[in-house]
């Protein structure tokens, strides 16, 4: 892990992979399509923390704001009553 000039932490994909608990090549396919943006240094590829923080981040709301709302059985026969 290396600090740039802002103390932000760069990433290497091996770091983000295990960070996302994933393979390294979908590490690398998430960073080479755009997902997660990356920083090249010459031929190096980096991920600033932040950046990786952001997508989890974004990636969690979406998955709560899409999450199906649970229906219980009272609120199931009152439907079903209603459309009757």
């Amino acid at each position: 892990m290396n600090n740039n000039s802002r103390g932000e932490d760069l990433l290497t994909p091996a770091e983000v992979a295990d960070i996302l608990k994933a393979s390294k090549a979908t590490a690398y396919a998430l960073l080479s399509r755009g997902v997660i943006p990356t920083v090249h240094i010459g031929s190096l590829v980096r991920v600033r923390r932040g950046d990786l923080e952001r997508y989890l981040r974004e990636k969690t709301e979406l998955k709560n704001q899409t999450k199906p709302k649970s229906i219980t059985s009272a609120e199931t026969k009152e439907q079903m009553q209603s459309e009757s």
